[in-house]
């Protein structure tokens, strides 16, 4: 059955049901039930239901009083959307009923769209390239907004990284000079600078000019707001803050380095001047 349907390419139009009128027993409506499971659920769209009889209904009745008694045909009749039709066979019977079946078969088709059956899993395949074609489409589309709004936003943010790139540079340069005349204005205070000789261990070691705090410390505010303007207002008063500590600390470890250099020449002064001492009395003594 299944195999007759795939030789209808590309699908048959149309599947006609015939069902005996007089007997429709439990035991043929399961095996119709398989044979429909086969096809799939779509197939019931495509299925006009064919009552077959041999002898004309009982004299006054009709076919509908006939499906009334019957739960079964009842059942048949609502999965094929109520579209079903009988053909008598008697000997003498109009032939009328065979035009009238191919008129009901158009007028399902004509319902269909002209669509043809299709096996489930054939139908979706297409059914998902055809969303696919359909989807993919509006997905390049939005993309497309999405990429055009980002290189937008980027032209216009251009200008102000440009800008911000070169108040750095700026910043950058002035910080150069600022530590480059600082180093010149230390190299010539030295003395100014120097711990004096008479300062030895923790007195040396606490002493600390005015110069090199106040420009130490500064340096590090200075590197500290520009480092933090690139966060915002909040950033460059965090690095201001940190700036400060760094450059307090660096005074700090300097007044310590110049202490201890400093005691280490006066005590070397202090042993030459012992030394020149002892030699001098040595000489007396000859």
């Amino acid at each position: 059955m299944v195999r007759s349907v795939s030789l209808c390419a590309p699908g048959p139009h149309a599947l006609l049901l015939a069902v005996p009128l007089e007997e429709f027993p439990e035991r043929d409506m399961e095996a119709l039930k398989h044979h429909m499971d086969l096809l799939g659920e779509r197939a019931w769209r495509h299925t006009v239901l064919l009552f077959t009889c041999e002898e004309e209904l009982p004299r006054g009745g009709t076919i509908e009083e006939h499906i009334g008694k019957e739960k079964a045909l009842q059942w048949l009749v609502e999965q094929c959307g109520r579209r079903y039709h009988v053909l008598n066979n008697a000997h003498g019977s109009p032939r009328t009923q065979v035009t009238e079946l191919l008129e009901r078969i158009e007028e399902m088709v004509a319902e269909n769209g002209g669509d043809f059956y299709l096996p489930q899993v054939y139908h979706d395949i297409i059914e998902s390239k055809t969303q696919r074609k359909y989807t993919d489409p509006k997905l390049e589309y939005e993309e497309r907004v999405q990429q055009l709004e980002y290189e937008e936003r980027e032209q216009q943010l251009q200008p102000r990284w440009r800008k911000r790139e070169e108040e750095l540079e700026k910043q950058i340069e002035e910080l150069r000079k600022t530590n480059s005349e600082l180093k010149q204005g230390m190299g010539k205070r030295r003395r100014s600078i120097d711990v004096p000789t008479n300062m030895v261990g923790e007195k040396a070691e606490n002493y600390i000019t005015t110069a090199v705090v106040v420009g130490m410390t500064a340096m590090g505010a200075l590197i500290g707001s520009v480092v933090g303007s690139a966060y915002g207002p909040i950033g460059a008063s965090i690095g201001i803050g940190i700036g400060l500590s760094v450059g307090f600390l660096l005074v700090i470890g300097l007044a310590k380095f110049e202490a201890r250099a400093a005691g280490n020449k006066t005590e070397r002064r202090h042993a030459e001047i012992q030394g020149s001492a002892a030699m001098a009395e040595g000489r007396k003594a000859q």
